[in-house]
């Protein structure tokens, strides 16, 4: 078989220190379709249309927000759970979001406001340490400012003093800005 008959992707990473420009790791992935008997082969041709070629999508931004003093949220403290975590033991992106909503939601909660109203608008995690399984996670942040839709809000997830990662959200709400005000 020639390496025209495979089918192959290629993933880039580039991780960078919180605190400058120059890139920590460099790393690429290449994946190949590997057949029943674990040789590399021609994927199956329902495979390969499932996945149709499509130019690169712009990188997604956080939209522009004007800034204000800080108004802090109420501090979140959770416990995450092994179900939670992936094959690696440990927490990915998408929880971390989660603890950020949950955060905000009871904090709307504790004012009266309802957390049920809350639409995301986008978010940005920047990890710098795992969340693992029966750690002790502390959210806490505040709103920083207004976007076009929503207030923009920074969160630090906390294992002690140990940052895990910081997350900046914008979100919009069902009944308003009245809510975040």
């Amino acid at each position: 078989m020639c390496s025209s008959d495979l089918v192959d992707s290629r993933r880039d990473l580039l991780m960078r220190r919180s605190t400058g420009i120059e890139g920590v790791l460099l790393g690429s992935a290449e994946w190949v379709h590997l057949g029943a008997d674990g040789a590399p082969g021609r994927a199956p041709r329902a495979l390969v249309d499932a996945f149709p070629v499509s130019p690169p999508e712009p990188p997604v931004e956080l939209p522009e927000w004007e800034e204000h003093a800080p108004d802090p949220i109420l501090p979140f403290e959770l416990i995450p759970w092994w179900t939670e975590m992936d094959p690696m033991g440990h927490v990915n992106h998408p929880r971390y979001v989660d603890w950020a909503d949950e955060a905000l939601s009871a904090w709307l909660a504790s004012r009266g406001d309802d957390p049920l109203g809350l639409i995301p608008r986008a978010e940005r995690v920047r990890s710098r340490a795992a969340a693992k399984a029966g750690d002790r996670v502390v959210v806490s942040g505040a709103k920083v400012g207004w976007a076009a839709h929503g207030a923009a809000y920074h969160l630090r997830m906390r294992r002690g003093a140990e940052v895990l990662c910081d997350a900046w959200i914008v979100r919009d709400h069902l009944e308003g800005e009245r809510v975040f005000r």
